[in-house]
């Protein structure tokens, strides 16, 4: 045991830090047994596995930790100023266990409340955000006023194959989804790549829409527009072959999918 460190300070730090053992920890019923509570409890949020929350919520909880650490300096500043006695030391620069305890607990559980907070913060900014449901967002979107749902045509090229599905597009969005059945898988060489008609560039080249792979051919596979530049009037999509890193301007060699036009 630490000679600086009051015993009964001590117990409780070692059910905060030993909390996850099986041995039985004493409980000592003080306000400074529930502040160290609160502490562990703040610290087991931050490496829960819980689902994320609400933006909002997440940032409100963050707050909130902060505003409990400031309050909880502020009352250690105050409580060592004056508010409570002190025992005189007999020694010239010797401090007595009674003078040192209560100020290290305060520095200590002032240290632990930070951290929790502090890592409350980096789960919530660092956790990845969860996978958006492709199906769910699009019938989202198909359900919006103002919506383009166009159907595939397979194209010339002989890698087109059965090619079905839809294209759903919103201009105000500008966002979308392309819907594919019956497109064959390319080689591990080349990604599909989406292309817009402008309308409204009439001497233009096509605006990029992002690339994409097909795995299954059989099954249905959903794919998100990443349209690189704003799109004002869409006339139409295709889908090329181009090689993996993608083109900046389709040489229309392997047209497998048209809609619109």
């Amino acid at each position: 045991m630490n000679d600086h460190l009051d015993p009964q300070l001590e117990l409780m730090l070692d059910a905060v830090v030993f909390a996850h053992e099986a041995e039985q920890q004493p409980r000592v019923e003080s306000p400074q047994s529930r502040e160290f509570e609160r502490a562990a409890a703040l610290a087991a949020a931050a490496f829960a596995g819980a689902e994320e929350p609400p933006k909002a919520l997440a940032n409100r909880l963050a707050a909130s930790g902060l505003q409990f650490c400031a309050e909880r300096r502020r009352t250690l500043a105050n409580a060592d100023g004056g508010a409570r006695p002190r025992l005189a030391s007999t020694t010239p620069g010797f401090v007595t266990g009674a003078d040192r305890a209560p100020r290290r607990s305060g520095t200590l559980f002032g240290f632990l409340t930070g951290l929790a907070a502090a890592l409350l913060i980096w789960f919530f900014a660092t956790k990845p955000p969860a996978p958006v449901d492709l199906s769910v967002a699009r019938q989202q979107l198909l359900a919006s006023s103002g919506v383009q749902q166009l159907e595939w045509k397979a194209g010339p090229s002989p890698l087109s194959g059965a090619v079905k599905g839809d294209v759903v597009w919103s201009e105000a969005e500008q966002t979308g989804y392309l819907t594919f059945e019956g497109l064959p898988p390319v080689g591990p060489e080349q990604r599909f790549q989406l292309w817009i008609v402008d309308g409204a560039r009439k001497d233009s080249d096509p605006v990029d829409g992002g690339l994409f792979a097909i795995t299954d051919a059989a099954g249905r596979t959903i794919v998100p527009i990443d349209a690189k530049l704003p799109v004002a009037k869409a006339a139409a999509f295709v889908v090329t072959v181009e090689d993996k890193a993608g083109v900046v301007v389709s040489k229309q060699k392997h047209v497998v999918a048209i809609a619109g036009l």
